[in-house]
This record gives C-alpha cells, structure tokens and sequence, in this order.
C-alpha cells in the first residue's frame, strides 16, 4: 500500500507536515510531498502518532474476572488465578486473545509483548495458544510471546527447568519469570538469564512488584547483566519497590540499571489496584520511579499488564487510558504529555526491541490519528484511522 498523510499535525512540530508510506514503512517525511500515485488522506490538522504499543500484558488472563474471586492481594490474585488458569486454555483462551487483539487495534495499539504462562498447571498450553495468535494475526499485530515461568513453578527445579526450555523452543519469543516469589530469588535470576543466553532470547522479569520489605531484586539483576553482558535485551517490569526505598538508595540502582541497558515498564493501573489493596485506607501505591529513570536515560515504557482478569477487573485496552492514570500516579502535567505518549509508543517499542517506530523515514508504517483539537489524556477520543504494518484497520472517514 502506498499512501500520503497530508496535512497532520504531531507532538513534537510546530507546523503540519505529510508522511508518506510505502508498503510497510514511513517512505518520507516533510512538507509539501508529492502524491506520485500514492493514496491522499487530508488530515487536515489531525493528530498524527506512532501506533501505541503494549509493552507487557497477560492475555492468556484477559476477561476471565469472577465477581466470587476479589482480589485483595497480588498473592490472592495468583492463588485465584491458580484455580482457574487450566480451564483457560485452548480454543478457549484464543477466542479471548481474539477478542482482547481486535480490541487493542480499534484503540491504536498495533503491537504487544504478551507473557504465557509455562507451569504445572497448564504445562505449555498457554504458549501454544498465543503462539497460534501470532501466526493468526501476521502481518496486522506484531505479538512477541513470553515464556513465562510463573510463580507456580520453579525454574531451579530441573523438570520446570525442561518445561521453560521446551517452550523457548516451541517459538517462544522471550524468556520471562518472576524472582521475587521464588524462594532463592537470586538463583533463580540466574538460572532464567542463563536459559535466556543460552537461547539467544531476550529477558523479561517481573521483578519488585511488592513493597521493599519483600526485596529488591532489579539491583542485583542489574549486576548480573553487568558481569555477563547478554546479547539481547533485557527488561524489567514493575520495579515498584524502588519507589519506597531511600532516594540515595534508588539512585544507586538506577544507574546501574542504566549502565547495564535495562529497560523498564511501568505497569500503573494492575499495579494501583492491588498493592496494599487489603489496608482499608492504602498508604503506598507501589508505582515505580517514572520520572527519575527517565531523567538518567533509562527506556521507560507504560504498559496495561492485566485487563478484565483475577488481577485487575478494570481496563478497556486503551492506552490513552493507560497513560492517564500514569499521569495521576507519578504526577505528570500536560507538558509532559508527549512523554507520556512516547511511553506508550516509541519508547515502549525500544523497551520491547521492535524496530524502528516513530514518525520518521525507515520506521515501520504503524500509525494512528486522532481529532486535532482533542485533549489527549483527558477526553481519550476513538481514533479517526488506525495502520498497521501499512494496511488499513480503521480507514479513514
């Protein structure tokens, strides 16, 4: 497909400007650009932004929320997701990872990273499934797969280990778990990253979801990649701990996570919701340091985690409703507006290794518009087009 956008405003120019697209990349940006047989959608001064990405979500969870199983823990929302997840696989599960993919490409978002959990429980199930919906949605939603040692195995164990692996192998995209509810957190950091460069798969952990008093792990972590020095990239997710530690404290960790190249993903709303969630007037609302990881030149992304799920029974696949409540977590104004949005497109795409995304020259033709006189993060409008990989999904009006 070919096609020039004419006439878009964006975040980060004064004036409008044309994008042109050819086949599944930007081709040309600037202003004025020549049609030469392209397709012309006259923006008009509409809002033209790099497609939202979904930097670390749980489909294989999406809408299986039970009004008889509240949450009031992350440790009660793993317990009830344990007596449910085996019946939620299969056929089952792909008809709601349809469902939760339609949805997010009708917001804008064209892209995610997605954790499948690999246990006992449902042994590789999970991971066959989503890898059935990254075949299906080929070419329209770029989905990466992680395998996920979940807290319900335990990847020290040597029969949980040959589970990991043998989902990596299955096509697994990424290698992910979670050290902190492991009993030897620090052995099962390496034993993941050793499956991860082994692989030659990036890592993703979720790590320090709880308050400090259940341990910082994103430090030691940090040292590991210093000393080994993968190939691939390596992400943590949550780090919420470092926003109750000393400031002193956290500055030290930040910058080794900023030496070692990890990127981190914010996970505000599931996060919100279920830390301190069984205090009848929570004090520590466990968001990680946004601004200050930012601020030391840390890649940084905004993401959903859980929607409509035994975590977290809220969401509507929206980033822009993501990125509100991100705003009111860590207290970011309208003028920090285009980071926000940069958290959930651009940046949350370097954090999850896509290629290069963003209103430029080369990067992929995943774009989405909206009404030019919307506030964003305040009204949340629908888009008025969505692309992906430079084929229409919503076409213009």
């Amino acid at each position: 497909m070919a096609v020039l956008f004419r006439g878009a405003r964006t975040i980060d120019r004064d004036g409008p400007i044309d994008v042109a697209v050819t086949g599944h990349q930007i081709a040309e940006v600037g202003r004025p650009l020549e049609a030469r047989g392209r397709e012309v959608v006259d923006l008009d001064g509409a809002l033209l932004l790099p497609a939202f990405v979904e930097a670390h979500l749980h489909v294989d969870k999406a809408w299986t929320w039970r009004p008889d199983l509240p949450a009031l823990s992350l440790r009660e929302a793993i317990a009830h997701w344990k007596t449910v997840k085996a019946h939620h696989t299969g056929e089952e599960l792909r008809r709601r990872g349809r469902s939760l993919l339609d949805r997010l490409l009708r917001f804008g978002t064209t892209a995610a990273r997605t954790h499948a959990d690999v246990d006992g429980y449902v042994g590789l199930a999970a991971v066959e499934s989503l890898l059935a919906l990254r075949r299906e949605y080929a070419g329209r939603f770029t989905l990466q797969v992680v395998a996920y040692a979940s807290s319900a195995m335990t990847p020290r164990d040597p029969a949980d280990l040959r589970l990991l692996e043998d989902a990596v192998a299955m096509g697994a995209d990424v290698v992910g778990g979670v050290p902190n509810l492991d009993g030897d957190p620090r052995a099962c950091i390496d034993v993941l990253l050793d499956v991860a460069m082994r692989h030659g798969r990036p890592l993703d952990l979720h790590i320090d979801e709880g308050p400090p008093r259940a341990g910082v792990w994103v430090e030691y972590l940090a040292d590991r990649v210093l000393e080994r020095r993968p190939a691939h990239s390596v992400t943590a997710s949550h780090c919420c701990a470092l926003s109750a530690v000393s400031d002193p404290e956290a500055s030290r960790i930040i910058e080794k996570i900023r030496a070692a190249g990890i990127s981190v993903v914010a996970c505000p709303t599931t996060n919100l919701f279920l830390q301190e969630a069984d205090a009848a007037d929570p004090t520590w609302r466990g968001v990680t340091r946004i601004r200050s990881l930012r601020r030391a030149g840390v890649t940084v992304a905004i993401a959903s985690d859980n929607l409509r799920d035994v975590y977290y029974p809220y969401g509507q696949g929206n980033m822009l409703e993501t990125a509100w409540v991100a705003a009111l977590a860590a207290r970011l104004g309208p003028r920090e507006v285009p980071a926000l949005l940069d958290m959930v497109s651009t940046e949350a795409a370097r954090a999850i290794g896509l290629g290069p995304w963003g209103l430029a020259p080369g990067a992929a033709a995943d774009l989405v518009a909206f009404p030019g006189d919307a506030h964003l993060l305040a009204d949340r409008p629908a888009p008025l087009l969505v692309m992906a990989a430079g084929r229409w999904v919503i076409s213009p009006r």
